[in-house]
């Protein structure tokens, strides 16, 4: 082979391996979108979108957890009318008939906004919350129905200051083996029994 040939084969190499090297680069840096919905989702639309017929929470403590996160979008994340409507039909996923039947989605929604804007006169927001350990969930029958309790404790910042408001969940197995939201009220603390 002569010199020319050979300056032509390395020529030709060093310009497909440059190609190859800037589409891998380019095909890196562009993904699409929907590619990588765990990098551009935000919290509010990975709430609305996740499908809780298909993997609803297994556990109390799982439920308690996803509740949190959907209570904490309302008074601290961004989103719009319709996207504050998806989520406050998810969290009424979580509860159980009982605590629905007290409210219709229409109350349930108009008290919801309502006090979503008092939070926001008062610049409140959920900063954390902090779930009772999995091991010290209270678990118990009644009428042949299985109840979990558990707590967590919320905290909040505002105009007033730091506050933390600790919550006990009451939790009912349904028919189908999924744990229900029956109702929540404010209590006393144990700070031995959070993670």
């Amino acid at each position: 082979m002569g010199s020319k040939m050979k300056k032509l084969v390395i020529l030709l190499s060093l310009a497909a391996i440059f190609v190859i090297y800037a589409f891998y680069i380019s095909s890196k840096n562009t993904s699409k979108p929907g590619e990588h919905p765990e990098k551009e989702a935000g919290e509010v639309s990975k709430l609305i979108t996740r499908d809780l017929d298909a993997s609803y929470p297994k556990t109390p403590r799982e439920v308690v957890k996803l509740y949190s996160r959907i209570i904490s979008c309302y008074y601290k994340e961004k989103y719009n009318e319709d996207e504050l409507k998806q989520l406050a039909e998810q969290a009424q996923k979580l509860m159980d008939d009982e605590l629905k039947g007290h409210n219709s989605f229409d109350e349930y929604y108009s008290n919801l906004k309502e006090d979503i804007e008092n939070y926001k006169k008062t610049k409140k927001v959920i900063s954390t919350y902090v779930i009772q350990s999995s091991v010290d969930i209270e678990y118990k029958t009644f009428k042949d129905e299985d109840y979990a309790f558990v707590n967590c404790i919320y905290f909040t910042k505002g105009k007033e200051g730091a506050t933390r408001v600790p919550e006990r969940y009451v939790l009912r197995k349904s028919i189908d083996g999924k744990w229900k939201i029956v109702y929540w009220e404010i209590v006393e603390e144990e700070e031995s029994d959070y993670e």
